[in-house]
């Protein structure tokens, strides 16, 4: 099985840290003055932020595939997709760099449950060799996908 999303969690982690550190900072500027409370309320604002960030872990899945199926894996358990019920690929950027690499948002769309079309989305960055593997697959195997990308 081959990692198609490596670093999904972290992606989707790091907003709301981020978030969390930029209102602890406005917090400590707006009562700068009242120096009993700053640290009473950026302690609950990090406690806060750290829930919400432990959430948006838990919540998110990885994702893996092999010849036939992918697999997305989670707190609940593994979601096992077959390939063949994939409908399309896209990739948009998302204007968003981290450590000078610019990430994309893929998502891939496929038929699930009672032909429902459902989706999985996470980021990406142009050194994931892993989805031009993916891409070549799909294409090779599956040529009624369509594969929309950067």
């Amino acid at each position: 099985m081959e990692n198609l999303a490596p670093y999904n969690k972290i992606h989707k982690t790091i907003l709301p840290a981020v978030l969390t550190f930029i209102v602890c900072l406005i917090l400590i500027t707006l009562l700068q003055d009242y120096l009993l409370v700053v640290g009473p309320v950026v302690l609950i604002t990090i406690i806060i932020g750290y829930f919400i960030a432990l959430r948006s872990f838990n919540q998110n899945s990885n994702a893996f595939y092999d010849t036939s199926f992918l697999y997305l894996i989670d707190k609940r358990g593994t979601h096992k997709i077959n390939l063949a019920e994939i409908s399309s690929i896209t990739t948009t950027p998302s204007g968003i760099k981290i450590m000078g690499f610019l990430l994309y948002s893929y998502t891939i769309y496929y038929n699930g449950d009672r032909n429902n079309l459902n989706s999985y989305s996470f980021m990406v960055s142009t050194a994931n060799s892993n989805i031009e593997a993916f891409e070549k697959h799909m294409a090779h195997c599956y040529p009624n996908t369509r594969i929309d990308s950067f």
